[in-house]
């Protein structure tokens, strides 16, 4: 009698340790106030504005945000019964733009750091106030060709339309080489050694 050998495969499913977003009115839900966090810090608080109702709720993994149209909205909650007219509420980018410039020297150098709350495309430009501007680009070395005080401005557009502008005032003032007139040098080097022997003979005069 043959004994066969039954091996047994036991699958346990394992909980996640936690959600990608949480939101504690479960989703989209206009009669109950609810907070919304995600694990990239995007968070919101339902919340009413005159004849609307801002909902935050959980999508794909992200906090995020739409209104809807109330006449009657409290702390976050809708009252009334209007049908569901909804509008998405876009979030515009977050832009800053660090300078770092060297006195005497007319190169800067600029360093943008954009972002999206809801994840979406961004494209950004820095104008630097003289004409000149870069696009794209994180990292940027620009050389201004005169002193003065310039206003740079990043603007930085999503993929919804949303815009945002910040600026900054850069000032450059170079240090310029300034040339002395060899006749003034060789008079001044004259003067500098007449002036020497005048103290050896005046030291002698004392002794006597």
């Amino acid at each position: 009698m043959k004994r066969g050998i039954v091996f047994i495969l036991i699958i346990m499913l394992i909980p996640s340790v936690y959600a990608a977003c949480f939101d504690d009115d479960n989703g989209i839900n206009y009669k109950q106030k609810g907070f919304c966090k995600d694990n990239n810090d995007n968070e919101g608080t339902d919340f009413c504005r005159p004849g609307e109702l801002i909902e935050y709720f959980c999508h794909d993994g992200f906090c995020k945000a739409q209104m809807k149209i109330c006449s009657e909205c409290e702390d976050g909650v809708c009252l009334s019964k209007e049908a569901d007219d909804i509008i998405e509420v876009n979030r515009p980018p977050e832009v800053d733009l660090f300078v770092l410039t060297t006195p005497g020297k007319t190169e800067v150098v600029f360093k943008a750091e954009v972002s999206d709350l809801d994840k979406e495309m961004v494209v950004y430009t820095i104008e630097f106030g003289d004409g000149e501007k870069a696009s794209n680009k994180p990292n940027v070395i620009h050389d201004y060709k005169t002193n003065g005080t310039f206003n740079v401005v990043i603007t930085a557009r999503d993929a919804s339309g949303g815009i945002t502008t910040f600026s900054k005032e850069v000032i450059i003032e170079e240090q310029k080489m300034v040339e002395i007139p060899k006749d003034k040098i060789v008079e001044e080097k004259k003067a500098a050694k007449k002036g020497f022997f005048r103290k050896i003979i005046d030291f002698f005069r004392g002794l006597f």
